[in-house]
């Protein structure tokens, strides 16, 4: 519809946000693998007194090798490629003499594994992220001065990785089969803030009351993983859980996350645009609460 214009950017692929437009097709055709992040702002022109808007932002993420927790700010942490290779002694070269991978496993050295091994035994470990964040908010002014506003956002990641693990030897601590694992999961959060605003001003005299409510999730998380050894085939085309010789057994995680509730109020008053007097009152509550309450009654009653 021409009431409503959009404004988009592909991060990755574009550098500032394209021109409004009342186009509803956007197509990126070719996009080589990496990670984008496509951002929408819409604008609606519904009734004078009347504004509603909204923003998304998708993201799509594949990676190899260095995942790292944190989306990917965690790599850093963990023992990874380039740590083992900074703790390597420089006197043990990348192939011993007879073409195979040279390592730690000669007494006196300490337990890094050999990098180029690790690279070639991981080659072909991905892991994939597809995540959406934004909000819409309505806002309605029936009288100058006067706006009432509510505001709904929330955020949905979906994750899945897969890895091997080559057999090894040259190392001080190898892995004595070859092994493949499997995972995904999802999180999400949202919030939810309603207020209403009146401003005036009569003369030198100000006033700026707000009152509001907001109820948000922390963000719950559901993770599924499964993983064991011994495939029939080292063939990646035929390696999945199923065809696993040996398989550990599955697990996985799942948490609602902590819901809280928030009412609250200010006031503001200003004289002569100079001095200006503030109050606010405030009220939290929390459903971590409950459950520790529910928890700690349920331990009285069966013990006491």
């Amino acid at each position: 519809p021409q009431a409503v214009a959009y404004q988009y950017m592909l991060e990755g692929s574009e550098n500032e946000w394209q021109p409004l437009t009342h186009e509803t097709d956007v197509h990126y055709p070719a996009l080589p693998p990496g990670r984008y992040t496509f951002r929408v702002n819409t604008e609606f022109d519904l009734l004078p007194k009347l504004r509603i808007g909204e923003n998304i932002q998708a993201t799509y993420r594949s990676v190899r090798l260095l995942q790292g927790d944190g989306d990917g700010t965690g790599s850093s942490d963990d023992e990874n490629v380039i740590l083992t290779a900074s703790r390597m002694s420089p006197i043990i070269p990348i192939y011993d003499e007879f073409g195979g991978y040279a390592g730690t496993s000669a007494p006196g050295f300490n337990n890094p594994a050999n990098p180029v091994a690790t690279l070639d035994g991981q080659k072909d470990n991905r892991g994939f992220s597809t995540g959406m964040f934004g909000n819409i908010y309505l806002e309605f002014e029936p009288v100058k001065g006067l706006v009432f506003k509510t505001s709904y956002g929330g955020s949905y990641t979906s994750f899945s990785s897969f890895g091997y693990t080559r057999r090894s030897y040259e190392n001080s601590e190898n892995n004595g089969s070859f092994g493949f694992g499997r995972n995904g999961g999802f999180t999400t959060n949202w919030v939810w803030t309603n207020t209403a605003n009146f401003r005036k001003t009569f003369g030198i005299h100000g006033i700026d009351v707000l009152v509001g409510q907001e109820a948000l999730n922390s963000g719950s998380v559901s993770i599924l993983s499964a993983s064991g050894i011994n495939p029939f085939s080292q063939n990646t085309d035929f390696v999945d859980i199923s065809t696993l010789g040996t398989r550990n057994p599955p697990d996985g995680f799942h948490n609602n996350g902590v819901n809280f509730a928030s009412y609250f109020g200010r006031v503001n008053y200003d004289f002569n645009d100079k001095y200006i007097l503030s109050a606010v009152v405030r009220r939290d509550g929390s459903c971590r609460f409950c459950c520790m309450a529910y928890l700690l009654r349920g331990v009285y009653e069966r013990y006491y």
